[in-house]
């Protein structure tokens, strides 16, 4: 049993840490046994305190994990997080509940086969989530079949889930405010999905991949056809390369869009000095009078800030991020990025990122981040500061 919860804490771990919605919790990596039982459960204590060009905002909150496993093939998650909602975005959308329900899934393996099913609310999270990445009510099935890795799955998009990225953190997007994708006026229903993803395996860490997803939207300007080849690759001199290519036709006037992930990352280990990273990022979503790229379900993480579905444009940029040998509780993260209407034309923004991440008495139970951005846009400047605090219980 414990090997299993083991194996589910990283692949959440992995899901979550690389590309999840703004409120990531540690709840898997800090399970706790109730007696001899196969009940496991966690919780979490959030502050979140932003202040944007002089407004304050702040939210606090709980977060909570229950992790049942009668058997070594079948275990059931329920995840909820309370946190009373102060602020809105969304002034035509009803107020949010301040409880939410993140997860509540059944989780089976049939070992000999090598299937998984999973039922119920979760995370749908394929290539690097230029077009998948969001929580939904599904049902999803995971097989290998020699070299090669197969999902596919249906669902309904888990709104008050999707909306979260509102609420949890106060994101003003300097660039493209049609990255809200109407949710603030729709209902739950109002979008679903279908999906089925490829995978071949190439030796170790290296896959290519083949992702068709169905959108189906209450507003037929959001649905659509997406074809996505997506891949991970270990290049000499120990680089990483993450790249997604999506072609997009859109139901509602058949015409094509396209868009592009690329990221580049090489880490350093130096014996006296501490460990480097460095990442380069570059986003693209194509743009033709009001042909927009449209990743309704899309997420993806630029620097510290999310930039929540950023649909047409280029944003180039690069991060680092540096934890000192002597003292390897504090990280310490820089990020700049440059937006443009496209590829090699003039630049609209700017932004830059400095971030400090501590682990107290270098413990992951006890957390605290902070990150100051500052936007140079077309309107002006645009400052933010955020400081984030997790205590694991």
């Amino acid at each position: 049993m414990k090997k299993n919860i083991l194996l589910v804490t990283l692949i959440f771990g992995l899901t979550l840490g690389a590309a999840a919605k703004d409120c990531p919790s540690r709840l898997y990596s800090n399970l706790h046994s109730l007696g001899s039982s196969p009940l496991y459960w966690a919780f979490e204590l959030r502050g979140f305190n932003y202040i944007v060009d002089g407004t304050n905002y702040f939210y606090q909150g709980l977060g909570g994990l229950l992790h049942f496993e009668p058997s070594e093939n079948f275990f059931i998650d329920i995840e909820g997080v309370y946190r009373p909602k102060k602020y809105r975005d969304c002034t035509q959308a009803d107020e949010l509940s301040a409880f939410q329900l993140k997860t509540l899934s059944l989780n089976y393996f049939w070992k000999g086969p090598g299937i998984e099913l999973m039922l119920g609310r979760q995370q749908l999270l394929e290539g690097s989530g230029l077009v998948l990445n969001d929580f939904f009510d599904a049902m999803t099935i995971d097989f290998t079949v020699g070299n090669f890795d197969i999902s596919l799955g249906a669902g309904i998009l888990a709104l008050q889930v999707a909306m979260e990225s509102l609420y949890c953190q106060k994101c003003f997007f300097y660039e493209y405010k049609s990255g809200w994708k109407g949710f603030c006026n729709s209902e739950y229903g109002d979008y679903k999905t279908a999906f089925i993803n490829i995978a071949r395996r190439f030796g170790t860490g290296n896959n290519l991949a083949l992702l068709y997803l169905k959108t189906l939207a209450k507003d037929e300007s959001f649905s659509s056809d997406t074809f996505s080849l997506n891949s991970k690759v270990r290049l000499p001199i120990k680089l990483n390369l993450v790249t997604e290519l999506v072609l997009q036709r859109l139901s509602q006037s058949g015409n094509w869009t396209h868009g592009l992930y690329l990221e580049i990352y090489k880490s350093w280990r130096f014996r006296k000095a501490g460990n480097l990273t460095l990442k380069l990022q570059n986003l693209y979503g194509s743009s033709n009078d009001n042909i927009l790229f449209t990743p309704v379900f899309g997420n993806v993480y630029l620097g510290d800030r999310q930039h929540y579905s950023i649909r047409q444009g280029n944003i180039l940029g690069v991060k680092a991020k540096f934890t000192p040998a002597y003292l390897k509780a504090v990280s310490i993260n820089a990020a700049y990025y440059v937006s443009s209407k496209a590829y090699f034309s003039e630049f609209l923004t700017d932004e830059i990122n400095l971030g400090l991440e501590l682990r107290l008495f270098r413990s992951e139970k006890i957390r605290f981040k902070t990150v100051y951005s500052r936007a140079m846009t077309p309107e002006g400047p645009v400052n933010q500061f955020r400081l984030d605090t997790r205590i694991n219980l």
